[in-house]
């Protein structure tokens, strides 16, 4: 049995070397490369995060997406949030939501979405088309600022009803 003799000279492995040697940093920094979300990827990610914390019932998880600087249409401060959030946790030990993001417009720094959202005491109250009525229904249009690399919520507006 005689072995073949490699193809390969040296002068087509030299080649074959700037090559793989030119192609392989190139793939490397595409690979290793920052991946940064769009801002409204971002924003969709704070919105499910609010809602992660409002069901699992945890104040500073849910504080933590409100600006400092928060004001509302009717006069509510940050504070005013937070112990109005408070006293629905303490009232609803089980929190079902069911949110639909209609819309995400982003202006540079400052973005805003509509956000249609039910709130039910219970699974069955969102899941069964029969008993959805007994779940809240709420309309926000939610003003986002951008804060480093986080988006919080700088206002809400919202209404009774889809």
């Amino acid at each position: 049995m005689t072995i073949p003799k490699p193809t390969l000279t040296f002068n087509a492995l030299k080649k074959h070397g700037r090559v793989f040697f030119s192609v392989v940093p190139l793939m490397l920094l595409v690979a290793c490369s920052k991946n940064e979300a769009s801002p409204e990827v971002r924003i969709r990610q704070t919105i499910e995060q609010v809602e992660l914390s409002a069901e699992q019932r945890s104040l500073p998880g849910f504080m933590a997406h409100i600006s400092p600087k928060y004001s509302d249409h009717q006069g509510n401060d940050r504070d005013k949030i937070a112990a109005y959030v408070q006293l629905h946790f303490m009232r609803n030990q089980d929190i079902n939501i069911f949110s639909h993001v209609q819309s995400i417009k982003v202006d540079n720094l400052s973005a805003t979405a509509e956000i249609s959202v039910a709130v039910g005491r219970r699974t069955d109250d969102l899941n069964q088309e029969n008993v959805r009525l007994k779940a809240n229904t709420m309309h926000f249009s939610v003003l986002f600022k951008k804060n480093g690399n986080h988006w919080q919520v700088t206002s809400v507006s919202w209404r009774r009803g889809l």
